[in-house]
Formats: structure tokens, C-alpha cells, sequence
């Protein structure tokens, strides 16, 4: 019985954090799109797998990392203040 107690805790624990860890995931995405050089028309040409990234996936990207940290945030400080 102690060891279901012990894995539901975990549990609970990754589903707080789950938000963080997506918000990272999209926060690499992001910082990989930004830097990319991008002509005037905002595409960039990648020759190795030929396919072509547009400027406009760094907002989306930015915006999905900025939602789900402030979510991740708020889940892990409510979690932190709630009585044990």
C-alpha cells in the first residue's frame, strides 16, 4: 500500500511539471528558429533536408513557450503553497 502512495506522488509530481517541461521543449524550438538567417521574404532554405522554415514559426513557438511556462509556473507555486 505505501508503494502506490509512493508512485501516485511521482505521479502527481510529473503531471506538475509537465507544463515546464513542454514550455522547455518549446523554448529550444524556439531559440532554434530565431537564430536561423532568414532572407527578406522571413524564409529560410534549409539544403540538407530541403525544407522551407518561415520567420512567422517564431512567434507561434514563442508564444506556446511563454503560455505553458506561466502555466507550468502556476501549477508548481500552487502545488508548493497547498497543505500536505
Amino acid at each position: 500500500m505505501d508503494l502506490i502512495k509512493i508512485l501516485l506522488l511521482y505521479i502527481n509530481w510529473i503531471l506538475y511539471l509537465m507544463p515546464m517541461i513542454i514550455g522547455i521543449l518549446f523554448g529550444i524550438k524556439w531559440l532554434n528558429r530565431f537564430f536561423l538567417p532568414y532572407n527578406s521574404e522571413g524564409r529560410y532554405f534549409d539544403k540538407a533536408t530541403e525544407v522551407v522554415y518561415s520567420d512567422s514559426g517564431v512567434i507561434v513557438y514563442g508564444l506556446f513557450t511563454l503560455i505553458f511556462l506561466i502555466i507550468g509556473t502556476v501549477f508548481l507555486f500552487l502545488k508548493l503553497r497547498s497543505p500536505k
